[in-house]
C-alpha cells in the first residue's frame, strides 16, 4: 500500500491531485499484481500496478515518460507486452499501445473504478 506521504509526492511531481478512487485503491493494495484481462480482451491484459517507489513505481515512470507528465498523464499499470495503461486528469484511464511506429490510446472508462469493474 502506498503512504499518505507517497501519494502526496506523486501529486507534486505530476501537478495535480490524484481522483478519490484511484487514492482508494493504491492506499489499499498498492503495487498489486493482476494478471488479468480488461473486458475479456487479451490482447488488453493487466501485468500488475506500479508500486509508489522512486527506483521502478510511479516516480520512475513520470521521469520515463516526461510527455505525460507534462500533460498531467499518471502510467498506473502495465501489461505483459509492455504498453501502459494511464489515468488522465479528468480521472478516465485509457491503454497506450506502442506496437508499431506510434503510439495509439484507446479510453477504456471514465473513472478508475469503472476501469476496475472491467478486469
Amino acid at each position: 500500500p502506498f503512504s499518505d506521504a507517497e501519494i502526496e509526492a506523486v501529486e507534486h511531481v505530476l501537478g495535480r491531485v490524484l481522483p478519490d478512487d484511484y487514492r482508494r485503491f493504491v492506499k489499499t493494495h498498492g503495487g498489486a499484481f493482476v494478471g488479468g484481462s480488461v473486458d475479456g480482451d487479451g490482447a488488453r491484459s493487466v501485468l500488475a500496478f506500479f508500486e509508489a517507489g522512486e527506483e521502478r513505481g510511479l516516480l520512475s515512470k513520470l521521469r520515463t515518460y516526461p510527455d505525460l507528465r507534462a500533460d498531467g498523464v499518471l502510467p498506473i499499470a502495465d501489461c505483459e507486452l509492455g504498453n501502459l495503461y494511464v489515468l488522465d486528469a479528468s480521472g478516465a484511464v485509457h491503454y497506450i499501445d506502442y506496437y508499431g511506429r506510434s503510439a495509439k490510446a484507446t479510453k477504456l472508462s471514465d473513472t478508475f473504478a469503472g476501469f476496475l469493474s472491467n478486469i
